[in-house]
């Protein structure tokens, strides 16, 4: 299977496609699950959204990471249009991604417990967006994020104390 970022209703996709959002999620998706990036639009005429999705160092990064290690699906069972995703990587090193499947924008939230980071232990999480590089805070035992529609949020993660 290839994906579908990038192609914006052009082939065998829809009249109509999908927009930045969705594609952004599609590719975080298959990031996280360390999936082969096999594009599926013309490379030749792909807009700079595209382009930068695609060619993202920290998504690909997680991607490819040595250890290929599936993420821990975390998703809410009162709204199946929301779901995170943590994933352990090298380095002693995670990611962290938040999806809204959902039409409107939502937030979405993780408890650090349900991947293994209890609050007696003492350490949080440092966490750098993905998509910008900037540093998004440091966090201990949940966040939430604001994640528009069909949207996603993916973040790096370092263990570290306060």
């Amino acid at each position: 299977d290839m994906l579908t970022v990038g192609m914006y209703g052009k082939g065998l996709v829809g009249a109509t496609g999908c927009g930045d959002a969705d594609y952004r999620s599609q590719f975080a998706l298959w990031c996280m699950y360390s999936a082969p990036l096999m594009l599926g639009c013309d490379i030749r005429s792909m807009n700079k959204a595209t382009h930068d999705l695609v060619t993202n160092p920290r998504l690909i990064a997680i991607d490819q990471d040595p250890e290929a290690r599936p993420p821990i699906i975390m998703a809410a069972k009162e709204n199946p249009s929301r779901a995170t995703m943590f994933k352990f990587l090298s380095g002693n090193e995670y990611a962290l991604a938040f999806f809204n499947l959902g039409e409107d924008d939502m937030s979405v939230h993780a408890l650090f417990t349900d991947f293994g980071l209890c609050h007696n232990s003492g350490y949080g999480l440092r966490l750098t967006d993905t998509f910008t590089g900037e540093d998004a805070g440091f966090y201990r035992e949940y966040i939430s994020v604001k994640v528009p529609a069909h949207d996603c949020r993916v973040y790096r993660a370092t263990l570290q104390r306060p």
